[in-house]
């Protein structure tokens, strides 16, 4: 097992510990799988008029991973990420579509944009048990601002524990289109 492997392992262990929860313990009451406080709704008429700075991501992500062949699947709980990095000012969020293994849009996950204020995260759960993007879905994510900022980190976190085993990876954004 390659040390980045190992160090994942031990880093999601030392969390489960650390947060007093299971890994199969849910976050939050949404079953649509928005979890995070963070994002605040942005009514359409509250956008920015001039938009400066955005972006729109690919992020992959894997519900379950193939062990054996195609013979055993190791199901996976699914993490996107967002996380605003400029210290100072907001972005907002305006897109974050979940995709099937065949590009097809299977979940849109905003009603309306949302507010990131300064160093603020928002995350979108997977639950392991959905396998509605196949094995290798990926998400959409666009997100604007009124003036400059420092690049969001976006990613998808995976995990899955089965046993006494336990895996998890990232999954990282690649930038379609810049403003």
């Amino acid at each position: 097992m390659s040390k980045r492997i190992i160090g994942a392992v031990t880093i999601s262990m030392a969390l489960t510990v650390l947060l007093g929860c299971s890994p199969t313990q849910e976050r939050g009451p949404d079953p649509a799988g928005f979890t995070s406080p963070e994002g605040i709704p942005v009514a359409a008429d509250a956008l920015p008029e001039v938009i400066v700075a955005g972006q729109t991501l690919y992020v992959p992500a894997y519900s379950h991973i193939f062990s054996r062949g195609a013979r055993l699947t190791f199901d996976l709980t699914v993490t996107l990420t967002i996380r605003n990095t400029d210290r100072q000012r907001e972005i907002i969020v305006t897109r974050v579509d979940y995709h099937d293994m065949n590009g097809r849009r299977v979940r849109e996950y905003l009603d309306s944009p949302i507010r990131l204020g300064a160093l603020a995260t928002t995350d979108f759960v997977i639950e392991e048990d959905d396998r509605t993007g196949g094995s290798a879905p990926s998400f959409i994510v666009e997100w604007i601002a009124d003036g400059p900022v420092s690049d969001p980190i976006i990613h998808s976190v995976m995990i899955g524990t089965m046993s006494q085993q336990g895996i998890s990876f990232l999954g990282e954004g690649v930038v379609l289109e810049s403003r």
